[in-house]
């Protein structure tokens, strides 16, 4: 490969980080005011309707984990609502992870068994989006971190391609 034709790769993968590295700060910012308004959302009473496990994507082949999900139901205004997002940032990821599927099942019973009422925090503009457990977690942080990665890696790039493309 050229000299000309190596320059234009590093510029394009160095445009592609730092374009990525802006996008994932500006949604992580709003991410975060998302979850973090989440703890005044007002409140509605669920109920759980359903628990499942989820094998948990893992590149242990032979060794996969699990955690359980929780899918409730719950009223604003009238209007019935199904979901399943445990936290933002989480989504349906309810618990910790499990070395066997039978862990996470027992677990789910016991945490959240059929029917038990729950209360669910929803957004008061839009119902249908709703957690059980609001605020700031470190799954909502992740796409601000990863930016504030992205953004510097893809301008040094930039930077270092374009000192050696003059030299």
């Amino acid at each position: 490969m050229s000299t000309a034709s190596q320059l234009r790769v590093t510029l394009l993968f160095s445009g592609i980080l730092t374009i990525g590295g802006v996008a994932l700060i500006l949604f992580g910012i709003s991410f975060l005011k998302d979850a973090n308004a989440s703890k005044n959302w007002p409140i509605a009473p669920g109920q759980v309707q359903s628990t499942r496990p989820v094998r948990s994507s893992s590149n242990r082949k032979y060794n996969p984990t699990y955690h359980y999900a929780v899918t409730y139901r719950y009223e604003v205004e009238g209007r019935s609502f199904t979901n399943d997002r445990y936290s933002l940032g989480d989504g349906p990821t309810a618990s910790k992870r499990f070395q066997n599927q039978g862990e996470a099942i027992a677990a789910a019973r016991k945490d959240y068994p059929v029917g038990q009422a729950i209360n669910i925090y929803y957004n008061p503009t839009e119902p249908s989006s709703s957690v059980i457990k609001p605020g700031v977690g470190f799954g909502t942080l992740v796409p601000l971190v990863m930016g504030c990665l992205f953004l510097p890696s893809g301008i040094g790039l930039l930077l270092i391609s374009m000192q050696r493309s003059v030299n």
